[in-house]
């Protein structure tokens, strides 16, 4: 089984650069073996005995980050008030289909979230995955909210909603779905 290990963090006067990589050694600090967050010029990554992966968020007051024996992982937290400007602008950015599963500022910020982590989980950013030149050649696509999940089976996608924001966390993994298990959120 896969298990997975959260860290949380508010982002206070360091800033989020600072609480992500707090976050991250929560997340770590978890694990029964020794690890240190370093970073390879473009993303933090892990460096210990095991081969872990990591990804890490944050909006505005809160970062988080998750740590699990993946072969992808990515995650993204998109604060609920950012609704109104993902709908404006999910006419340039996502799929009719995907555009059909906006109902609300929530559910645009689960979309949007979603479509972030499971572009980290790819390795890509929004830039270099195609996403701004055009959403039909992007690689990763939102089918459902409720369950969530991406049109492609290759990667597992899980939600937690908070009042103000959605974390979406999204994987793959060389073990099946049904046995791989996802601690809460929180």
């Amino acid at each position: 089984m896969t298990a997975l290990y959260w860290g949380w963090a508010h982002i206070d006067e360091r800033g989020a650069t600072e609480a992500g990589r707090q976050a991250a050694r929560a997340a770590l600090a978890q694990l029964d073996e020794a690890y240190e967050l370093a970073y390879d010029g473009s993303r933090p990554v892990i460096r210990g005995p095991s081969s872990f992966s990591l990804s890490i968020s944050h909006g505005k007051s809160l970062a988080v980050a998750v740590v699990g024996r993946c072969t992808a992982i990515g995650i993204d937290l998109c604060e609920v008030d950012r609704g109104p400007t993902i709908r404006r602008l999910a006419e340039r950015f996502l799929e009719p289909s995907e555009r059909a599963l906006i109902e609300d500022d929530h559910s645009a910020a689960a979309i949007w979230a979603a479509k972030e982590a499971g572009l980290k989980a790819r390795g890509f950013g929004i830039y270099e995955s195609g996403l701004l030149d055009d959403p039909r050649t992007c690689s990763v696509m939102v089918a459902s909210l409720a369950p969530p999940r991406y049109s492609n089976a290759v990667l597992a996608l899980q939600r937690q909603d908070r009042d103000d924001a959605v974390v979406a966390l999204a994987y793959a993994d060389q073990t099946a779905p049904s046995t791989t298990t996802v601690a809460p959120f929180m």
